[in-house]
């Protein structure tokens, strides 16, 4: 004897809801992630184009005359833009490993050289920099992390005064 079931059609269609729905959720994740990682990207690169516009130029040859006199007057600005890299890399808007790419040369740079004056100020305020400070041990780690990779040997201590010349020199 064959028994034959009714087919409850309400139950297919909630079923087939539901999939629908939960199908819709995970494009939807997917399509934020592949939009929120465009806009990181876009993001990064407007950052790059500000980095090395003139006026940006300008600021980091003060600020790299101004470390090797151990004034320190003249570096606002560029610790305030890699303090607003590592504001937006620590909230997400930024991938770490790309501004690692982008900027470890500059950001290692800079944090090592200006070193006494950042910790001067963290000392009288211990919130002072401290973005700047997120993104330096970030990229640092990832640095670490790729000269391991690559087979390279361990970091070495950059050439501080090279730098700072390099930086003070006029670009264009």
């Amino acid at each position: 004897m064959v028994v034959i079931q009714e087919i409850d059609y309400q139950a297919v269609t909630a079923w087939g809801g539901l999939l629908a729905a939960v199908a819709a959720v995970v494009a939807l994740i997917f399509e934020s992630r592949r939009w929120r990682f465009s806009l990181g990207i876009d993001t990064l690169m407007k950052l790059r184009t500000q980095f090395h516009s003139e006026d940006m130029h300008k600021a980091r040859s003060a600020a790299a005359k101004s470390i090797g006199a151990k004034t320190y007057s003249d570096t606002a600005e560029v610790l305030n833009f890699f303090e607003t890299v590592g504001l937006l890399t620590r909230l997400g808007a930024l991938d770490e490993h790309m501004v690692w790419h982008a900027f470890f040369y500059w950001i290692d740079g800079y944090c090592q050289a200006a070193k006494d004056d950042i910790e001067e100020c963290r000392r009288d305020d211990p919130t002072s920099w401290a973005d700047l400070m997120f993104i330096h041990r970030q990229v640092t780690r990832i640095e670490d992390r790729e000269r391991r990779r690559a087979g390279a040997p361990a970091k070495r201590t950059p050439n501080l005064e090279r730098f700072l010349d390099d930086e003070a020199r006029p670009h264009g």
